[in-house]
């Protein structure tokens, strides 16, 4: 029971995410259409025992930039029973349309040899366009939640509290655009030992058309090794 109310504080928050940024835009009288397409069911089953998650690969189909090119960086949050894990990117600059590019390995590992039988999984991320100096306090802020709790245990207020912050300051970002903000679910049931997701996003913001693809890719713990 208290680790239901645990995934479920933690989608709350992911959802007053998309509500707030969406609230924001509407004041500024700013035009904004959500996400117009999802290539594939948010929630995945994988047949192992024990699977590896990767963030593996990112597609700029149509760039949201017309001008500069996208400047590209994802923030993950990885649920595993009431263990959290935040990410940040590197960013990946001067993206055109067409242009897609693998994660660097620091960027890549999401979860390693998760025991899908004792725990779900749950991948909330979100793709931002980087414009400013946002992700220096992205980044300042993750570096105090692994201070105040290491272990990312939601258990601990003091850590519910870092994560709160970290969520305003991505739902308030001054100078970067949030433009992907989504939820996956992966757990046991039938499925292959080695999957690849394809996630397609497109919408518009600022009167300015985006169109992304997002690449996940899910196997045995075994098959790490032979990835680098």
């Amino acid at each position: 029971m208290r680790s239901k109310i645990i995934i479920l504080f933690v989608l709350f928050f992911q959802l007053a995410i998309a509500n707030i940024g969406n609230e924001i835009m509407l004041r500024r009288g700013i035009p904004f259409k959500k996400i117009i397409k999802r290539s594939k069911n948010r929630n995945i089953y994988i047949k192992e025992e024990k699977v590896s998650i990767h963030l593996n690969k990112f597609k700029v189909i149509e760039d949201y930039d017309d001008f500069m090119n996208d400047d590209i960086y994802l923030y993950v949050i990885t649920t595993i029973g009431n263990k959290v894990s935040l990410n940040l990117t590197n960013v990946y600059r001067g993206l055109d349309e067409g242009d897609s590019f693998y994660f660097f390995p620091s960027d890549r590992i999401l979860a390693s040899e998760v025991e899908l039988s004792k725990s779900t999984v749950i991948v909330d991320f979100g793709v931002i366009e980087a414009d400013g100096e946002d992700i220096i306090i992205l980044k300042q802020l993750i570096s105090d939640l692994v201070e105040i709790a290491p272990a990312g245990d939601l258990l601990d207020s003091r850590y519910l509290q870092a994560i709160k912050a970290f969520f305003y300051a991505v739902a308030n970002l001054k100078d970067d655009t949030r433009l992907i903000t989504d939820t996956i679910i992966i757990q046991k049931g039938e499925g292959k030992s080695f999957e690849e997701y394809d996630f397609i996003y497109s919408g518009e913001r600022y009167w300015s058309d985006y169109k992304y693809l997002v690449n996940f890719r899910i196997f045995k713990e075994k098959a790490i090794e032979y990835l680098y």
